[in-house]
């Protein structure tokens, strides 16, 4: 998007249209990615070949530098390898910050960012599992508990049956001495507890209520 020889509104959005009528959900302007919600399935773009495509070419401009052959596409997942290369390359901490309307799709982003993090840490990384093949993996677990909070913090609305109600802000600890991760923790806010109490016109309360009746 930077790249475009006209800065404004109109040009700007018309591109984003463009990219996506051609199926390209994702835009780069510079270090931010713009996602547009396609509201449909699309094959292929949530994959572990993907996820492996972007830490392959991650490793290339480590070695190579930065070039045409080591260019890969706009994604989430380069975000995340983004925020992995400089969390390994700095040893500071990183941020990804998902923001957007209702049904802009950021509880799905947030999901697929986790995963390509901890998907990196237990590919790359020295495992922390005491060796069992039954013990569950850490990134695994992390990976879990998500279906189970929203289901105290998502509810139907108006625009969207899965609406997530509430905000959360996720830490994840990493070792960086054998990259891999050694814990996580969330912490939620500005949950919108009117709604337990009170519930506009053509919505529920949370999931969670409904769900324990069941």
């Amino acid at each position: 998007m930077a790249q475009v020889t006209s800065i404004n509104k109109v040009d700007l959005f018309n591109n984003i249209k463009n990219r996506f009528d051609s199926g390209e959900i994702f835009t780069n302007v510079g270090k931010t990615l713009i996602i547009v919600n396609p509201y449909q399935m699309l094959p292929g773009v949530f994959s572990d070949e993907k996820e492996n495509m972007y830490i392959e070419a991650a490793k290339a401009k480590t070695i190579m530098g930065y070039s045409k052959y080591t260019k890969t596409p706009p994604h989430i997942y380069e975000v995340g390898m983004d925020t992995i290369s400089q969390l390994l390359e700095y040893r500071k901490p990183q941020a990804i910050v998902i923001s957007g309307e209702s049904e802009a799709s950021k509880t799905e982003t947030a999901k697929q960012a986790m995963k390509f993090v901890t998907y990196y840490f237990a590919k790359e990384g020295v495992s922390g599992n005491s060796g069992s093949a039954e013990e569950v993996s850490l990134e695994t677990k992390i990976l879990a508990y998500n279906p189970v909070l929203e289901a105290f913090g998502n509810a139907k609305t108006v625009r969207n049956d899965n609406s997530s109600r509430f905000g959360k802000y996720i830490k994840i600890f990493v070792d960086l001495a054998k990259k891999c991760i050694i814990g996580a923790y969330m912490i939620t806010y500005l949950l919108k507890k009117s709604r337990v109490c009170k519930i506009s016109k053509g919505e529920r309360n949370y999931h969670i209520f409904y769900q324990m009746i069941k």
